[in-house]
């Protein structure tokens, strides 16, 4: 990473290993795995085995390197060959508020958008097993359908309407989903003033993490 002027501010090549491990795809999955779409390169058969994805909300550095386990081999190139530059106008560099209300309406906003980019993820991710059928497929569809009960009572509970929350929250016990934390979730949002002075108090924070 570099600054405005160019001068590098970080390295995180120490971050990367040289191999990922792609045996254990549950595993892959669970971890949600990602490579920067702006820093990989995947051979032709990641689209061609698997056809277009299906929904544009979709994030392609999601659903390529779940492709590409499937397949075959992820490896990693220690040398620096994509410089990642930061300048002040960068979206990125700060979260700016006017307003405190403005902090709670863009969390909730970005939150909304990235549950919805994560179940069509998800969703893809069961096509994509269904194209190949490989070993594991069983085991991987017993993760990512516990991922997608989670993601869509994520999704529901932000609906401002107590009805539409506490049916979520009824759906996402049906489904499964640990209800210790969607316990949390549920009361959290249920008080309103509390739950958006957390947002307010961590507002550069949790955009930042959401994008």
């Amino acid at each position: 990473m570099t600054a405005e002027d160019g001068t590098p501010i970080s390295d995180e090549r120490h971050l990367l290993p040289q191999h990922q491990d792609t045996a254990d795809l549950s595993a892959f999955c669970r971890e949600l795995s990602v490579i920067g779409a702006t820093s990989s390169a995947y051979h032709r058969t990641v689209i061609d085995r698997f056809g277009p994805v299906v929904d544009e909300l979709a994030y392609w550095d999601r659903v390529s390197p779940f492709r590409a386990a499937m397949l075959g081999t992820i490896v990693f190139v220690p040398e620096v060959l994509v410089l990642y530059r930061r300048h002040s106008g960068s979206i990125v560099s700060k979260v700016f508020y006017q307003q405190e209300d403005d902090a709670v309406q863009d969390y909730q906003r970005r939150m909304i958008k990235n549950t919805r980019n994560m179940i069509a993820v998800n969703e893809q991710w069961l096509d994509d097993l269904a194209a190949i059928d490989p070993p594991q497929r069983a085991a991987c569809e017993q993760v990512i359908r516990g991922q997608l009960a989670a993601r869509r009572f994520e999704l529901g509970v932000e609906d401002p309407r107590f009805a539409a929350r506490l049916r979520a929250y009824v759906q996402a016990a049906r489904d499964g989903v640990p209800l210790g934390p969607t316990t949390r979730q549920f009361a959290k949002r249920a008080i309103a003033p509390v739950y958006h002075w957390w947002i307010r108090r961590n507002a550069e924070r949790l955009c930042r993490r959401l994008g």
